[in-house]
């Protein structure tokens, strides 16, 4: 018995030792160096020594050179940065409820919007290069719609265009020439949540967990267009946090470089007490395609509102870790979300005791 103890701690070692070893080998230091040196001057801290807070926190807490900078990890002590889900920690809970043969529903947009059709209140093709007649008569059908490849993440790619009539077979072409493009009718968003920011469609970004039947839900937030058509984040969006209990937004709003708005820059629509339209419809739409997807246990989705209701745009099967848990959408203490996920999947592991 004492043997099999040891060689399982030997074993436990040796893995955590491999994994340390592969870090340090992968570690982009030209990318540490700089963020290193943009640390130590908004914090006056010896260069130095925040080069190697940073590779701590790599191996500590397997959080990325962007988390340390996003969370700012240089203003918090080691029990606040032991509950932050990281880069590494996130890939593990991927993972773990997330089998790897079925991702490829929600990596593929044309697979998901065949799946969940009933949902996306749209239309919508998937270009193939052997049916001009299905692409004119998707093209034909609309005034103008948006082109997304389906495979791309992050608005990677994507663009808008007006239909015109004498550009049909230019158009079939451009979509079959290399990359496999997703076609969908533009939006008509629910004029409340324009008055957010009208010039994109402004998305309910709704993480689930799931064990069995029983889905939960960590984090709900909206996102918004900041001056452009699209609302993603690494592109210039905002986003706000949702009390999940009441469907309101409850902290202001915050970009990628931490910038804080009270408003929406282009509106003037306060942020904080907003609430969702069609928010329980969301909620219910959320929780019946979630298990819906066999071998899913943990989505990103991301949800539109029109006027007669919530309709799926598409959901991730990697959700981003890092617009969670930004400073500013997170309590005064500074807590990130670890403990949540953490004590929603026990919950349900529980039975939802």
């Amino acid at each position: 018995m004492l043997l099999f103890t040891l060689m399982k701690e030997m074993l436990d070692m040796l893995r955590k030792a491999r994994f340390m070893i592969g870090r340090i080998l992968k570690m982009d230091y030209k990318s540490l160096f700089e963020t290193s040196k943009k640390v130590s001057e908004i914090t006056g801290k010896n260069r130095l020594l925040v080069f190697f807070d940073i590779v701590y926190c790599g191996l500590k807490y397997k959080a990325g050179y962007k988390d340390y900078l996003a969370f700012r990890f240089y203003e918090l002590n080691a029990s606040q940065r032991d509950t932050y889900i990281t880069r590494g920690r996130n890939f593990e809970y991927v993972t773990s409820l997330n089998e790897k043969d079925a991702r490829e529903l929600l990596s593929n947009k044309a697979l998901f919007l065949e799946k969940f059709d009933e949902l996306s209140h749209r239309k919508w093709l998937f270009v193939d290069k052997n049916d001009f007649e299905g692409f004119k008569s998707f093209y034909l059908s609309v005034d103008e719609f948006i082109a997304k490849p389906i495979h791309q993440l992050s608005g990677v790619g994507i663009e808008f265009f007006k239909t015109d009539e004498n550009d049909v077979v230019e158009m079939f072409e451009k979509f079959t020439e290399d990359d496999e493009y997703v076609l969908e009718e533009i939006i008509k968003q629910h004029p409340k949540m324009s008055a957010l920011n009208p010039s994109s469609v402004n998305t309910i970004r709704v993480v689930s967990l799931r064990v069995g039947d029983q889905v939960e839900f960590p984090f709900i937030g909206v996102r918004m267009g900041n001056g452009s058509r699209l609302d993603n984040f690494n592109r210039g969006g905002i986003i706000a946090r949702v009390n999940i209990e009441k469907g309101i937004l409850q902290t202001d709003g915050v970009s990628q470089d931490g910038t804080v708005y009270k408003r929406h820059p282009a509106t003037n629509t306060e942020f904080k007490g907003f609430e969702i339209p069609f928010y329980d419809e969301v909620i219910e739409m959320v929780k019946w395609a979630a298990v819906r997807l066999p071998g899913i246990g943990y989505v990103g989705w991301d949800i539109a509102i029109s006027e007669e209701g919530p309709l799926v745009i598409e959901a991730n099967d990697f959700p981003s870790h890092d617009l969670l848990q930004f400073p500013e959408l997170l309590d005064d203490d500074r807590i990130g979300l670890r403990p949540v996920f953490d004590g929603l999947i026990d919950k349900m592991k529980r039975g939802g005791k």
